[in-house]
């Protein structure tokens, strides 16, 4: 789009460059990536603002997230500078002689999804099931965004007003976007219903521990995290160690003194209610095989699950303690019994 329209350039790129005071260092890596493709793409002859933005996006190389600067550094510095060198050698698995900016920011590489599946699914010739996996579990589209899809495709059909738009040689019509729209409804509607692992933190006090927890739940793609308010994913604490887990996994709000109602809810929608807890009858966690729809219950930091609570459990898992300490940290305790249920569904090779 902005090779296509040079105007743009000087109406967004340039001052979203120059503008240093920003909240959000994801969307300047964005920007980041957007300029080196463009600048890549023309050259130096190819475009009259090739040099502004050069000079726009070198003081961006300073910034002390690895994240933004790395990009900046253009390629000739990174394999001749005696530091980035030893970096590299370090760094051993990282194919940077591989990387390609250009597949990277194309439509696979962004989304996973090859063109030719996305025209298929547009013009109603394609397996719409097979995009559900990259195009969310790949780590590239959050669910909100992902829920967003077949409204804008509808959108974009009425805004066209049954006008048709050319794309290699064929005609994509009001009635293809329809169809397209109608498909990737159908895939979020999957997604939404697909039954699995919930996992309750509701009880949980310390804000590190709910946001490891998220940032396992989402690693190991659980259906849902509940959590005791959804307002704890906006401080600082739980971003740091979230690491933006929080905008790619379904989260519930769920207070402690309605834990028990939530328990008796999933129940009757067919989950088993498992528990992690020291108790007399306890199932020794690496012993137990998993249902398919079963919601973990999580206990207090300090206090573990409440006496009134054991009774909704169909089950209480502990994890043997070898050591001298007689108990683990609660984000600890929940990443193994998620990463337990993950390695007892996931898919069998040929399956």
């Amino acid at each position: 789009m902005f090779k296509n329209r040079p105007q743009a350039v000087e109406r967004y790129l340039l001052p979203a460059l120059n503008t240093y005071e920003t909240s959000s260092y994801q969307t300047t890596v964005s920007v980041i990536i957007l300029v080196l493709f463009l600048l890549l793409e023309s050259g130096p002859q190819g475009s009259p603002h090739f040099m502004p933005l050069l000079r726009a996006l070198l003081p961006w190389a300073l910034h002390h997230r690895h994240a933004v600067r790395v990009p900046v550094q253009v390629r000739r510095f990174l394999q001749q500078n005696d530091e980035t060198v030893k970096l590299r050698q370090r760094q051993a698995l990282v194919d940077l002689e591989g990387f390609s900016l250009q597949q990277e920011a194309s439509l696979e590489g962004v989304f996973g999804v090859r063109e030719a599946e996305l025209e298929q699914l547009c013009d109603g010739e394609g397996d719409a099931a097979g995009l559900l996996w990259p195009l969310h579990v790949r780590e590239r589209l959050p669910l909100d965004v992902l829920k967003a899809l077949p409204g804008a495709l509808k959108a974009v059909s009425k805004r066209e007003g049954g006008s048709s738009s050319q794309r290699g040689g064929g005609a994509v019509d009001e009635a293809s976007e329809a169809v397209a729209a109608d498909r990737v409804e159908a895939l979020v509607a999957g997604r939404a219903a697909a039954a699995g692992l919930v996992v309750c933190a509701s009880l949980l006090d310390n804000v590190p521990n709910m946001a490891g927890l998220c940032r396992t739940c989402e690693s190991m793609s659980v259906e849902a995290l509940v959590l005791s308010s959804r307002a704890v994913v906006a401080t600082e604490a739980f971003k740091r160690q979230s690491v933006t887990s929080e905008r790619w996994l379904r989260l519930l709000e769920v207070g402690g003194a309605d834990v028990a109602a939530l328990l008796q809810e999933r129940r009757q929608a067919g989950y088993t209610i498992i528990g992690i807890e020291q108790a007399t009858n306890s199932v020794p966690l690496q012993s137990y095989t998993f249902p398919k729809h079963c919601i973990l219950l999580l206990g207090n930091e300090q206090n573990g699950i409440p006496v009134s609570l054991l009774p909704l459990l169909d089950v209480c898992l502990e994890i043997p303690m070898l050591g001298v300490t007689r108990s683990l940290n609660a984000h600890v305790s929940g990443a193994m019994a998620v990463w337990q249920y993950t390695q007892q569904h996931l898919p069998q090779p040929g399956s």
